[in-house]
């Protein structure tokens, strides 16, 4: 990535419509695949490198947000960049995109956990929409999961800081959010406000009941 945050990427919104309108002008039936993306965890030195490093925690945060971003915009496949560190040492970029460490036992580093937890908390469901933020700073997409009759699922987060989300809801009992390394949270629900804790992280939440969603997203595009 050459940006920062994946929702800064040239690839976030406009690319995948342009591309596919292309493709269908065309006639030529083929998806979209994104190859090499990742971001490295090396420790920096002296020496200046050409990808600026993130702490394996960001590594785990940005890869969710970007597989999130990349598959809802248009991505047919995404291939990280790389499964496993490459054996150049600390202080070299290309050893810190992996996601497995490069000893003899592979340990897995946040975002290997969190890719795991990711693909099976998105494994049934169908994006809708792109949530309606009121901060431009907050970014979510709306889910109907397949498996639970098309009960609705909100994907949110933050793209640098903490702040909580305040969402009115009239017909929602509970909510539960799970973080990127499955850890589940209850939801507050106040004075019909529900109070969702966001951050860099993505909070995955279900529960609410479609009718307090249905004005808060924008539908997804169908190309």
């Amino acid at each position: 990535m050459w940006r920062k945050y994946p929702e800064t990427s040239p690839f976030y919104d406009g690319f995948y419509k342009m591309q596919k309108e292309m493709l269908k002008k065309r006639n030529i039936p083929t998806e979209i695949w994104v190859t090499e993306t990742g971001w490295t965890t090396y420790l920096p030195d002296s020496i200046r490198r050409h990808f600026p490093p993130v702490t394996e925690y960001q590594q785990a945060q940005y890869l969710v947000r970007n597989y999130l971003v990349q598959l809802y915009f248009g991505a047919g496949k995404m291939f990280w960049y790389e499964l496993v560190e490459e054996p150049f040492g600390v202080h070299h970029p290309e050893s810190g995109f992996g996601i497995l460490r490069y000893n003899t036992m592979l340990t897995v580093k946040p975002a290997a956990v969190a890719f795991a937890n990711m693909v099976n908390n998105y494994r049934y469901l169908k994006p809708i929409g792109k949530y309606l933020a009121k901060d431009r700073k907050t970014y979510g997409f709306i889910y109907e999961n397949e498996k639970e009759s098309g009960a609705p699922v909100l994907s949110i987060w933050r793209e640098a800081d903490e702040k909580e989300e305040l969402i009115p809801v009239k017909y929602t009992k509970s909510l539960t959010g799970v973080d990127i390394f499955g850890r589940t949270i209850e939801i507050p629900i106040i004075d019909g406000i529900a109070h969702l804790p966001l951050s860099m992280s993505v909070l995955t939440v279900s529960g609410f009941d479609m009718d307090d969603l249905k004005n808060l997203y924008e539908p997804k595009e169908q190309y």
